[in-house]
């Protein structure tokens, strides 16, 4: 069987049409775990599972570790899930690091600890590990430090400068890595906030051969340097976000669970990935 938790509904809709009386909806990590719990869902069924909330994140681990079959890799989840871990890794290494200092908890960051990395420039403050738009804010010289939800307190804190007037591109990479046709280049544009991903007012779509429209000298390192991230994280879906400013290019950070254009072939791209999975898991069980 097949399970979708988070499917993309294009996807997910010529699931229902492709594999009829397969496929299954879940609406939430807790159906799914009381599927699992009543074992109606085995380590040879499929399960595509594209939430990321902690408690959704500690589940999909969980599931991994038991053997089920995920798609996206679980184990790229994990790895990103701590940016103070991963971040300085891609830094070390990128031609396209962005300064970054890091904090256990909202407590731990005055105006002096941004300072000492920062001097005056504004930057990027950004509280928990999950890549979404909650929890960043953009402070001034002035260093007005938020006051964040309880909830949020204790969790991890990321300082990281800020690109003025950058543009915001992300490498998407879908199925096999050394096919440059597997590639698709977006750029979230938003005039009225620096968080230009953020609900965006525009997302335009180019493929790799189409990336000269862009007008980026450097996008083709970027790409390298994207498909170089999903080699090592031995993942067929990932997400590369980008600034790009002026004077300044930066890599922000690495998301699994990413957002699918409807145009451009990126869909069928996605969908080839999908039932790529769903058929090497079952070629995987025959004779079981």
């Amino acid at each position: 069987m097949i399970y979708g938790y988070g499917l993309w509904y294009d996807i997910e809709s010529q699931l229902y049409t492709d594999y009829p009386n397969q496929y299954n909806f879940i609406s939430s990590y807790k159906q799914l775990k009381a599927l699992v719990n009543r074992k109606e869902v085995t380590q040879r069924d499929v399960i595509f599972f594209l939430r990321s909330s902690k408690s959704d994140l500690d589940f999909q681990e969980k599931l991994s570790q038991s053997g089920y079959s995920l798609f996206p890799n679980p184990l790229v989840s994990k790895a990103i899930r701590h940016k103070d871990r991963y971040l300085p890794e891609l830094d070390g290494w990128t031609r396209y690091p962005l300064k970054r200092r890091y904090a256990d908890n909202i407590k731990s960051v005055t105006r002096a600890f941004i300072d000492e990395a920062f001097g005056d420039n504004p930057v990027v403050l950004k509280v928990c590990n999950l890549h979404a738009s909650e929890g960043k804010w953009l402070l001034d010289k002035n260093r007005e430090i938020p006051r964040v939800p309880y909830r949020m307190r204790k969790l991890p804190v990321t300082v990281e400068e800020f690109v003025p007037d950058a543009r915001s591109i992300r490498v998407g990479i879908v199925g096999h890595t050394d096919s440059f046709d597997q590639i698709f280049i977006t750029e979230h544009v938003n005039t009225s906030t620096w968080l230009k991903n953020d609900e965006p007012e525009e997302e335009d779509t180019y493929r790799y051969n189409e990336r000269r429209q862009l007008g980026i000298p450097h996008l083709e390192e970027m790409v390298e340097e994207s498909i170089k991230i999903a080699k090592s994280y031995k993942t067929d879906l990932l997400g590369v976000d980008w600034v790009v400013g002026e004077t300044k290019t930066g890599l922000v950070e690495v998301n699994d669970m990413i957002s699918i254009p409807s145009g451009r072939g990126v869909h069928n791209l996605v969908y080839q990935a999908v039932k790529a999975h769903i058929d090497k898991t079952i070629l995987k069980h025959q004779g079981e």
